[in-house]
């Protein structure tokens, strides 16, 4: 493991930022992960996979809210409007 990565996952481990991460990487990251919660959604059945349950989004969400400099989160009830 690269001391780098040794670095990240310590970092994590502590719930510190990691080092790794600038601030935009962190806004895209979360910009991706809620299209892929919310917008992504109703786009799975169409592509032969199931939605995810409505407890599994909004737990994505919550997570989505502990990357520092994230995007605004929407409400669980916008992803299923």
């Amino acid at each position: 493991m690269s001391s780098e990565l040794r670095r990240a996952r310590s970092a994590a481990l502590r719930d510190e930022d990691p080092p790794i991460l600038t601030k935009a990487a962190r806004r895209t990251l979360s910009a991706f992960v809620i299209y892929g919660l919310c917008a992504g959604q109703r786009e799975v059945a169409a592509l032969g996979y199931a939605p995810l349950p409505r407890n599994l989004v909004s737990a994505g969400l919550l997570d989505v809210a502990r990357i520092p400099g994230h995007v605004a989160v929407p409400a669980l009830a916008r992803c299923y409007g």
